[in-house]
């Protein structure tokens, strides 16, 4: 099943990313920092894009393109070496996010630019044992404020809707994912197909249902956006 079913803040992540690299120069300094398989390289193809990540979190992943492995909280860089940081979902593997933003607030220029996204609740385990922790809104402030980087913005992405719409796709590998002798399988299989045909219909439903959410105090993911000042 294509992710944004089951993640629809994902597209959101991807449209916010789109929108800020069109804006850019040609030649833009560009560092992606926890960039995994660099999944958003393509979007910057104009800047000067440098992807960066410690390349352990997932053995599955291809890490080859990567410009440079190194741990984000000693940053191989020289101070004021980018003009922007994006760091999408990897703030939750750092065990010193303070130290990390530090980081990226010494390696950029004044005026440049950070951008985070990082997940709320209603995420699982992952990257096992390399996953500490969740943001609030105000921890994201907290340690940007504390790096000495001026918060622009803190957006949140997703709603009440949206969780439970991940919940419903999660039930999936509760229920038909497990290990479990060949017969089962077989005489689960119509199950399965029903709750694949009910987990579109709910998506619709619950996707429609989170534009009407205007408390925002439960969303999937934090989009936070500073300054070096």
């Amino acid at each position: 099943m294509d992710e944004r079913w089951h993640d629809p803040s994902r597209d959101a992540i991807q449209g916010v990313l789109e929108e800020v690299a069109n804006e850019l120069a040609h030649g833009t300094r560009v560092l992606d920092a926890g960039a995994g398989e660099a999944r958003y390289s393509s979007l910057f193809a104009r800047a000067n894009y440098v992807a960066c990540d410690f390349a352990k979190g997932e053995p599955k992943w291809d890490y080859s393109r990567l410009s440079v492995v190194c741990d984000l909280a000693a940053l191989a860089f020289q101070d004021g070496t980018f003009d922007l940081i994006i760091s999408t979902e990897a703030l939750e593997h750092i065990p010193d996010p303070q130290a990390v933003f530090k980081e990226f607030a010494r390696a950029l220029v004044n005026g440049g630019r950070l951008l985070v996204t990082v997940p709320f609740q209603g995420y699982r385990e992952h990257q096992v044992p390399y996953d500490y922790y969740r943001y609030t809104r105000y921890g994201l402030e907290y340690l940007a404020g504390q790096a000495g980087l001026k918060v622009d913005e803190v957006r949140a992405i997703g709603g009440v809707f949206s969780l439970m719409a991940k919940l419903v796709h999660y039930l999936t590998g509760y229920w038909f994912l497990q290990p479990e002798p060949t017969w089962k399988r077989i005489a689960k299989k119509p199950l399965r197909v029903t709750y694949s045909i009910f987990k579109r219909i709910a998506f619709r439903i619950l996707s429609a249902l989170d534009r009407r959410d205007n408390r925002r105090d439960f969303p999937l993911h934090y989009f936070l956006i500073c300054t070096k000042i």
